[in-house]
């Protein structure tokens, strides 16, 4: 059992399980690899999200995606970042909308023969 510390948006997340580690996202902007038998957290990732943005549905992040040895998720002002599956480390950061303009990141990706599908969500 782990107790998450979702206190900043709505807990909407599926989680993925690869071997021992069972991979969620906590919003805003945490991802935790646990332990599936035990409920240990092996690494916590958290980054920074800007309080005030424009969103449609609310400081939710449903979770993430597995490619190869790397964790993707999306982010509620629409960067895609990978993470490393063992340590939790940040691989990349990058862009996909900006938030200003009313842009965000809330569904899991989708990961189709090694390509990154994630869709960015606007207020318009």
């Amino acid at each position: 059992m782990l107790h998450t510390e979702v206190g900043d948006g709505l807990f909407e997340v599926i989680s993925i399980v690869n071997g021992d580690l069972m991979f969620i996202t906590e919003p805003p902007g945490r991802v935790r690899a646990i332990e599936a038998a035990t409920g240990n957290v092996e690494w916590t990732f958290q980054r920074p999200v800007p309080e005030r943005l424009p969103l449609c549905c609310g400081r939710v992040n449903r979770g993430v995606a597995l490619v190869d040895d790397r964790v993707v998720f999306g982010t509620l002002d629409a960067h895609l970042i990978a993470l490393d599956a063992k340590t939790g480390a940040l691989r990349w950061d990058t862009t996909v909308a900006e938030p200003g303009e009313g842009f965000s990141i809330t569904t899991a990706p989708l990961v189709v023969k090694g390509l990154v599908i994630c869709p960015s969500q606007d207020l318009i």
